[in-house]
């Protein structure tokens, strides 16, 4: 979970976890990024979903986010 807006991340990530989703959120792309590609790195499991924020604080966006993974 991508969401820069703390009030927003912690719902979004309290009613996924009650589906019983298991659920890594943090607060900027690149901390997204940087997370995905250490698991990556680590040929360690990479999460089912991706839910990410379309309007970012720190000036990006998620989909420049996701199309940096591309790279």
């Amino acid at each position: 979970l991508v969401e820069d807006d703390p009030i927003q991340r912690e719902e979004i990530q309290a009613q996924c976890e009650g589906f019983g989703w298991g659920v890594e959120a943090v607060a900027d792309a690149a901390r997204f990024v940087d997370r995905l590609q250490t698991l990556a790195r680590a040929d360690a499991a990479l999460p089912d979903v991706l839910l990410v924020d379309w309007h970012l604080g720190d000036g990006a966006d998620g989909l420049s986010a996701l199309a940096q993974l591309q790279t």
